[in-house]
Protein backbone atom coordinates (compact mmCIF):
# COMPACT_ATOMS: atom_id res chain seq x y z
CA UNK A 1 0.00 0.00 0.00
CA UNK A 2 1.31 3.19 -0.71
CA UNK A 3 2.28 5.70 2.36
CA UNK A 4 -0.33 8.58 1.51
CA UNK A 5 -3.03 6.10 1.00
CA UNK A 6 -2.21 4.79 4.52
CA UNK A 7 -2.11 8.26 6.35
CA UNK A 8 -5.39 8.88 4.86
CA UNK A 9 -7.21 5.89 6.00
CA UNK A 10 -5.24 6.81 9.27
CA UNK A 11 -6.24 10.60 9.14
CA UNK A 12 -9.98 9.35 8.65
CA UNK A 13 -9.86 6.82 11.66
CA UNK A 14 -7.77 9.39 13.46
CA UNK A 15 -10.99 12.48 13.47
CA UNK A 16 -14.10 10.75 13.02
CA UNK A 17 -16.92 11.11 15.35
CA UNK A 18 -15.25 14.09 17.19
CA UNK A 19 -12.96 11.94 19.00
CA UNK A 20 -9.11 13.17 19.79
CA UNK A 21 -7.37 10.14 18.65
CA UNK A 22 -8.98 6.78 17.80
CA UNK A 23 -11.78 7.03 19.67
CA UNK A 24 -10.48 8.75 22.81
CA UNK A 25 -10.60 12.01 24.04
CA UNK A 26 -8.16 14.52 25.14
CA UNK A 27 -7.71 13.83 29.19
CA UNK A 28 -9.50 9.84 29.08
CA UNK A 29 -7.15 8.03 31.55
CA UNK A 30 -4.49 5.57 31.12
CA UNK A 31 -7.20 2.73 32.33
CA UNK A 32 -9.89 3.68 29.74
CA UNK A 33 -7.53 3.28 26.65
CA UNK A 34 -5.86 0.32 28.11
CA UNK A 35 -9.03 -1.08 28.95
CA UNK A 36 -10.26 -0.32 24.74
CA UNK A 37 -7.51 -2.00 23.70
CA UNK A 38 -6.06 -4.57 25.97
CA UNK A 39 -2.39 -5.65 27.01
CA UNK A 40 0.07 -3.17 25.42
CA UNK A 41 3.55 -4.06 23.47
CA UNK A 42 5.02 -1.15 26.17
CA UNK A 43 3.33 0.02 29.06
CA UNK A 44 4.98 2.72 31.05
CA UNK A 45 3.71 5.14 33.92
CA UNK A 46 2.90 7.97 31.23
CA UNK A 47 2.84 5.91 27.83
CA UNK A 48 1.22 2.97 25.97
CA UNK A 49 2.54 1.65 22.84
CA UNK A 50 0.53 -0.86 20.47
CA UNK A 51 1.36 -3.14 17.70
CA UNK A 52 -2.30 -2.56 15.57
CA UNK A 53 -3.28 -2.97 11.87
CA UNK A 54 -4.63 0.18 10.24
CA UNK A 55 -5.53 0.18 6.65
CA UNK A 56 -3.46 -3.00 6.17
CA UNK A 57 -0.26 -1.93 7.79
CA UNK A 58 1.41 -2.79 11.11
CA UNK A 59 1.89 0.11 12.53
CA UNK A 60 2.98 1.26 16.16
CA UNK A 61 0.38 3.50 18.18
CA UNK A 62 1.52 5.33 21.24
CA UNK A 63 -0.88 6.88 23.68
CA UNK A 64 1.00 9.62 26.22
CA UNK A 65 -0.55 10.85 29.08
CA UNK A 66 0.43 13.23 31.88
CA UNK A 67 -1.04 12.70 35.06
CA UNK A 68 -2.90 9.81 34.14
CA UNK A 69 -4.97 11.86 31.34
CA UNK A 70 -3.93 11.28 27.96
CA UNK A 71 -2.64 14.30 26.17
CA UNK A 72 -0.94 12.81 23.03
CA UNK A 73 -1.23 9.96 20.35
CA UNK A 74 1.29 9.22 17.67
CA UNK A 75 1.70 6.39 14.90
CA UNK A 76 4.75 5.21 13.73
CA UNK A 77 5.05 3.81 10.32
CA UNK A 78 8.46 1.99 9.40
CA UNK A 79 9.92 2.06 6.17
CA UNK A 80 12.85 0.05 5.89
CA UNK A 81 15.05 -0.86 2.28
CA UNK A 82 13.14 2.54 0.52
CA UNK A 83 15.40 5.40 -1.18
CA UNK A 84 15.83 9.33 0.53
CA UNK A 85 14.04 10.02 -2.70
CA UNK A 86 10.79 7.48 -2.66
CA UNK A 87 10.55 8.37 1.49
CA UNK A 88 11.00 12.54 0.78
CA UNK A 89 8.28 11.82 -2.36
CA UNK A 90 5.96 9.96 -0.01
CA UNK A 91 6.46 12.59 2.80
CA UNK A 92 5.32 15.03 0.66
CA UNK A 93 2.55 13.09 -0.88
CA UNK A 94 1.41 13.30 3.03
CA UNK A 95 2.06 16.84 3.31
CA UNK A 96 -0.50 17.51 0.64
CA UNK A 97 -3.36 15.62 2.53
CA UNK A 98 -2.96 17.58 5.54
CA UNK A 99 -2.75 21.01 3.58
CA UNK A 100 -5.92 19.29 2.34
CA UNK A 101 -7.60 18.72 5.87
CA UNK A 102 -5.65 21.75 7.91
CA UNK A 103 -4.40 24.33 5.44
CA UNK A 104 -0.57 25.48 4.90
CA UNK A 105 1.73 24.13 7.79
CA UNK A 106 2.33 26.43 11.05
CA UNK A 107 6.02 25.55 10.82
CA UNK A 108 8.28 23.69 8.51
CA UNK A 109 12.04 22.58 9.15
CA UNK A 110 13.98 20.42 6.49
CA UNK A 111 17.31 19.08 7.67
CA UNK A 112 19.06 17.32 4.66
CA UNK A 113 22.13 15.18 5.65
CA UNK A 114 25.61 16.18 4.59
CA UNK A 115 25.98 17.67 1.35
CA UNK A 116 22.89 20.05 1.96
CA UNK A 117 20.51 18.00 -0.64
CA UNK A 118 17.10 16.40 -0.42
CA UNK A 119 18.58 13.01 -2.35
CA UNK A 120 21.05 12.24 0.98
CA UNK A 121 20.34 9.09 2.43
CA UNK A 122 20.00 10.76 6.30
CA UNK A 123 17.32 13.02 6.05
CA UNK A 124 14.56 15.00 9.15
CA UNK A 125 12.00 16.81 7.49
CA UNK A 126 9.01 17.81 10.02
CA UNK A 127 5.87 20.06 9.41
CA UNK A 128 3.29 21.21 12.09
CA UNK A 129 0.31 22.35 11.74
CA UNK A 130 -2.59 23.86 14.78
CA UNK A 131 -5.97 22.68 14.49
CA UNK A 132 -8.98 24.10 17.36
CA UNK A 133 -8.01 20.40 19.13
CA UNK A 134 -4.48 19.42 18.81
CA UNK A 135 -1.06 20.03 17.34
CA UNK A 136 -0.46 17.93 14.66
CA UNK A 137 2.87 17.32 13.55
CA UNK A 138 4.25 15.14 10.29
CA UNK A 139 7.98 13.68 10.78
CA UNK A 140 10.12 11.80 8.52
CA UNK A 141 13.36 10.87 10.16
CA UNK A 142 15.89 8.25 9.47
CA UNK A 143 18.04 6.79 6.58
CA UNK A 144 17.78 4.75 3.55
CA UNK A 145 18.42 1.72 5.75
CA UNK A 146 15.53 2.78 8.72
CA UNK A 147 13.53 5.30 7.75
CA UNK A 148 10.23 6.25 9.81
CA UNK A 149 7.14 8.17 9.08
CA UNK A 150 5.30 9.59 12.67
CA UNK A 151 2.46 11.42 12.89
CA UNK A 152 1.59 12.98 16.48
CA UNK A 153 -1.08 14.52 17.50
CA UNK A 154 -0.81 16.55 20.75
CA UNK A 155 -3.59 18.16 22.85
CA UNK A 156 -3.50 22.17 22.54
CA UNK A 157 -2.97 23.68 25.94
CA UNK A 158 -6.22 25.57 27.19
Amino acid sequence: MKVASFFAAMLAATTAFGNDFRGHAWGDGIKTVYDTHGSPLVHLADRLVYEMTVAGELVLVGFVFDNGRLVQGEYILHLGGRTAPVALYEYDQLNGLFVMRYGLPRDEARYPGPGGNRTDSAVELLSRWHTTHADVRHLLRGSTAAMDHSIVFRRMNG
